[in-house]
Parts: C-alpha cells; structure tokens; sequence
C-alpha cells in the first residue's frame, strides 16, 4: 500500500493514525483467517487479539540487534535490506518510530498494546541466540503443549 502511494512505510503508519485504513484490511483477513484456517501461523503484531484461540508467541529483540539485522550487518543476517536505511543509527530511529504508530495505533483503534509481553503465551528474547535457537525454542513450547 505503502509503495502504491508513493511513500514510506513509517509515512503510512503515520497517516493510519488519523484513520485506520491501512490497518483494518490486514486486521480483517487476520480474523477471517482465525476462523476459517487451523494449522496456521501468522506474523502479525495483532493476531494475538484477533485470534484469540491460538498460541500466541512474542519474538522479542534489542532494538540495536534488529538494526543490524535489518542492515544485514551480522552473520545470522536474517533479512536483506541493505539499502533500506543509511546507517544502524537511522534504521533503529525508524524502528522506533513505527512501533510507536503501531503502539498509537493498534491502542486507539482496537484498545491493545501490541509489545506487551503480557498478550502472549510464551515470548522468546531473540537478541543474543540464533534464528535456529529460537525456532527450538518455539517448538519446544509449542510441543510442551501437547499439540
């Protein structure tokens, strides 16, 4: 959506917080998903509240870790955006400045706060161990669940 306006993601989020537009389309496919789907998994900084039913599991990392990842700056690197941002410094002001429109947003228009650890059932810190750690993790939990 983003791309088809012409601008940034964080420009987006921005004006999501006059009207939720941007957000409700995602949140409605979420919930659609929640009671059509089984077996699923979802990336969503909502779908804990949308779909209730479901393990909820928080990934959780240093805000100058995720820069990194972002940058492509270690090893494990996770993602490849390179070019996404000049320096680490810009890309953890970035990061910090959607969270705070998904904080503003997700609390005025479905009354949650989607970092709290405190939504989830089980919340992982990923910042010092590798993406193979955490996936151990998660399905450690997940078979602890008898599922």
């Amino acid at each position: 959506m983003a791309k088809e306006k012409g601008i940034t993601l964080n420009e987006l989020d921005k004006l999501g917080e006059e009207s939720d537009f941007s957000d409700r389309p995602v949140e409605d496919y979420v919930e659609k998903l929640g009671k059509t789907e089984d077996n699923i998994v979802i990336e969503s900084r909502t779908a804990f509240h949308f779909i209730p039913s479901s393990i909820k599991i928080f990934i959780d990392v240093s805000l100058e870790r995720g820069a990194k990842r972002i940058m492509g700056d270690e090893k494990s690197n996770l993602t490849r955006n390179e070019h996404l941002y000049k320096s680490i410094e810009e890309a953890k002001k970035k990061i910090k400045e959607r969270m705070e429109s998904d904080e503003k947003r997700y609390k005025k228009y479905y009354g949650i706060e989607p970092y709290d650890p405190k939504n989830f059932d089980f919340v992982v810190d990923s910042t010092n161990i590798s993406k193979n750690q955490v996936l151990s993790r998660v399905l450690g939990y997940i078979k602890s669940k008898h599922i």
